[in-house]
């Protein structure tokens, strides 16, 4: 068992057989141990090494190797890892926790972590979940992660740069375009009427954009570098390049962008394509870009790979905001995700080739408006972040729990300790994922809340009460936080929500909600739009085959849906939806 367990967690294993255990049995021990150990089907690399005289069984020549010396065994192990190396994950070095020395487990020292990702950048090493998401995102030239607010895109952005912070071969840029003025943007890309130009110039803008971030960012670390590694002359070189190209280059990203849309305005007047493109090269800085291109080879050629991570595309989107626009403008950096890659890995003619990956973090509602945008959206690298798998959701608060354990204490021992059985003849750990949306951010929360309460209240352990309270101040939390996502374009949330407060029924029809929609003033027109909405923040639960669904995303939400109003349709009866569970003590529902 104690091999299963080691050997499901391990990438690679290493088994050495000490003298005196060259019974067959043992090795086949062995061998159905680390069988048992392989998780979700995923072969990990394996080699077994004995002393020689030993004779190697038949099943056993692709696995075990004998020697009959410490320096040959140390030669085959150091080539087998060299080899192996070299097809595992780059799992990043994680941050040695400060392990409680005492035997006694004080409720009063746990600490469960923030449930934002953004206020706990110096701890979320210590007990961050290395899902298959974080790995693609390590390993993958172009990755667009796609989920919900809370569900751990900024977690995986702030580990990528982690990653690289602790590994000496990697460079980390991080992308943020806040605070950039939406109208002038509006105003370039309407003027250009023909579709292809409008391509090339959103193109054209995100590759300065994202080469000049680059530029800074690479700038800083050479810059920041303690100062016995000294300036090698292409790095020296580079710095004056950047600093005499400052005005165009060393700007915070919203002003290089709003510099330049104020200078594209107008561009629209000029006669004929081939004048557009010209003047678009010339106000973007094509000519700076492919220097600077050549220029950030060598500055970084000491860099085994280079991640750029772009976040926060969604912060101008807001109520009333310019949506086609907007998306217009999403849709042309995927154009050249792919090609910015590309580019970077040429060499010759003076290039030096870089590795190099992009990670771009984005909500779904925002990657489904932008959808009819693309030419062909099937053929993105998307990868969706949803945490449907309860298991991986408790696995984040396990990492939390430990991280206070006293030494040789398990994640189990901790609830043990810590937490009843059962709240209400529930398993504890079923009502807590019972009671919040399947998201990392909210369960912290709701776990983080019954703590608080358990230790205000002057209590060893967290009492059933003490969760049933913090059930009604997350329920609270929840109801806040889907405010946030609602529709752009129209804002009557908060008013919809409030219409399905103190009502006796827990499960309601299509005609039913839409008289509710109605009393908060949603136009007929927006009232489906309105009803995917709901579902999309879970809100509402979609009739489905034993029960009612939660959709983790929008393309899931449209399936479920067409399938329930087909049922309803063949049934003659009204399709219906239930109200989620999580917002009933807030709405005093049932």
């Amino acid at each position: 068992d104690w091999y299963a367990e080691e050997m499901a967690t391990a990438d690679a294993v290493v088994v050495h057989l000490l003298s005196g255990k060259h019974d067959p049995q043992h090795h086949h021990n062995i061998k159905a141990a680390f069988l048992s150990g392989l998780a979700h089907g995923l072969e990990r690399p394996l080699l077994m090494l004995a002393h020689a005289p030993y004779d190697v069984p038949v099943d056993y020549h692709h696995l075990l190797q004998t020697h009959d010396t410490a320096q040959l065994c140390r030669s085959i192990l150091t080539t087998w890892v060299d080899q192996v190396g070299r097809t595992l994950p780059n799992r990043r070095p994680r941050r040695q926790n400060a392990r409680v020395s005492s035997s006694a487990i004080d409720l009063r020292n746990i600490s469960l972590g923030d449930p934002v990702a953004e206020n706990e950048t110096e701890s979320l090493d210590e007990y961050f979940v290395e899902t298959s998401s974080f790995y693609r995102a390590l390993s993958d030239q172009v990755t667009i992660f796609v989920g919900r607010k809370g569900t751990g895109k900024t977690a995986i952005m702030l580990s990528i740069e982690s990653d690289a912070d602790r590994n000496h071969s990697k460079h980390a840029t991080t992308i943020n375009p806040v605070g950039y003025e939406v109208d002038g943007l509006v105003r370039v890309i309407t003027e250009l009427s023909e579709h292809s130009e409008r391509g090339y110039l959103i193109a054209s803008l995100w590759k300065y954009l994202i080469y000049s971030e680059i530029a800074m960012s690479v700038q800083e670390y050479i810059t920041d570098r303690p100062a016995y590694l000294p300036r090698e002359d292409n790095e020296e070189a580079f710095i004056q390049f950047v600093e005499s190209n400052a005005n165009i280059i060393k700007r915070p990203f919203s002003e290089k962008l709003d510099n330049a849309i104020q200078s594209l305005i107008g561009l629209g007047l000029t006669a004929g394509a081939t004048d557009q493109r010209a003047r678009v090269s010339e106000l973007l800085h094509e000519q700076l870009i492919s220097d600077l291109r050549l220029r950030i080879g060598d500055a970084l050629s000491r860099f085994d790979k280079l991640a750029i991570v772009i976040d926060n595309l969604d912060k101008p989107w807001k109520p009333g905001a310019h949506v086609p626009q907007l998306s217009e403008m999403i849709a042309g950096l995927f154009s050249v995700l792919q090609e910015i890659p590309r580019d970077l890995r040429r060499s010759g003619r003076g290039l030096t080739s870089i590795e190099a990956h992009i990670a771009v973090m984005l909500r779904s509602d925002i990657f489904a408006q932008i959808r009819p945008c693309l030419s062909e959206p099937d053929k993105l690298p998307v990868e969706r972040v949803s945490w449907e798998d309860r298991e991986m959701l408790l696995k984040i608060i396990n990492q939390r729990l430990v991280r206070h354990a006293p030494d040789g204490t398990d994640a189990e021992q901790m609830w043990e300790a810590l937490f009843p059985a059962e709240v209400d003849g529930v398993p504890v750990r079923d009502f807590v994922l019972a009671c919040t949306l399947p998201r990392p951010r909210d369960v912290i929360f709701f776990l983080r809340s019954a703590v608080s309460k358990a230790t205000n209240r002057g209590h060893r352990t967290v009492m059933e009460h003490d969760l049933r309270d913090a059930r009604s101040e997350y329920s609270r939390y929840a109801f806040e936080a889907v405010q946030a996502e609602d529709d752009p374009a129209r804002g009557n949330i908060e008013a919809i929500l409030y219409e399905f407060a103190v009502a006796g029924e827990t499960i309601v029809s299509v005609p039913s909600i839409q008289t509710r929609l109605a009393d908060a003033g949603v136009a007929t027109q927006d009232a489906d739009g309105y009803i995917n909405l709901l579902c999309d923040i879970g809100f509402l639960g979609i009739s489905s085959l034993g029960g009612f669904k939660y959709p983790a995303d929008e393309m899931e939400r449209a399936h479920l849906r067409r399938l329930a109003s087909l049922s309803a349709r063949r049934t003659n009866i009204d399709e219906v939806f239930e109200i989620n569970p999580v917002f009933h003590p807030e709405l005093q529902i049932g």
